[in-house]
């Protein structure tokens, strides 16, 4: 099963909360740290077949919402009958047995670690959604009669020359380059809002006209 029940001991009444919804299992164990329950071990049958997941879901009482834990580095292998204790902020994993195969060992989990922040591939579209969009743009550059609208804080942040040169002129101007391509120029622009732009092999050094850094 995957549902939740809460008991109010005052008028000793059971709701039924939001359930798992993924991943449901039996024989497992649950601590209760700051406010969210975790739910460790167990195992769940598919098509016949017992699985063990290894995952750890947390429920956290506050918000009412069911949510995974982000775990780094090594996992204990899943089983179900096991030990769990809270302490602290730890979690402490002992015993269970899988199949036929009886678990030893003991394993702790630290609950306050922070996982790597990843950032995820919608940063890239909604910094390519910014280039050239007239959406906060607070200067502009006249590239063969074609104008390509920019953001000073981002183009500033990503190359050392155009932060030179956003110190010496005002918010609004428009810089005229008759000297380059604006396709060329544009893919530049793009590289400095996305990380990448695709350019023919031999031709980098022709078609991007301002150093990167």
């Amino acid at each position: 099963y995957s549902d939740l029940y809460a008991l109010d001991t005052k008028l000793w009444t059971w709701t039924r909360l939001k359930d798992l919804g993924y991943h449901p299992r039996a024989r497992h164990s649950s601590v209760l740290i700051d406010h969210k329950i975790y739910i460790i071990g167990g195992y769940n049958k598919s098509y016949g077949c017992c699985q063990y997941p290894t995952n750890i879901d947390y429920y956290d009482i506050d918000l009412f919402k069911w949510n995974q834990l982000k775990v780094d580095g090594f996992t204990p292998q899943g089983r179900r009958c096991c030990y769990a204790a809270g302490i602290r902020k730890e979690i402490i994993l002992m015993g269970g047995y899988k199949n036929h195969d009886y678990m030893s060992g003991v394993f702790v989990l630290d609950t306050e670690h922070k996982p790597i922040v990843t950032v995820t591939e919608t940063f890239k579209e909604d910094m390519k959604s910014l280039l050239n969009n007239d959406l906060f743009s607070d200067i502009s550059f006249k590239v063969q009669n074609q104008y390509i609208r920019a953001h000073r804080v981002i183009i500033s942040s990503r190359s050392t020359l155009l932060r030179e040169w956003c110190s010496k002129n005002k918010k609004g101007q428009t810089t005229v380059l008759d000297q380059l391509k604006y396709q060329d120029f544009l893919k530049f622009v793009k590289l400095l809002y996305v990380g990448s732009v695709r350019v023919k092999a031999g031709s980098a050094h022709d078609q991007v006209p301002v150093s990167y850094t």
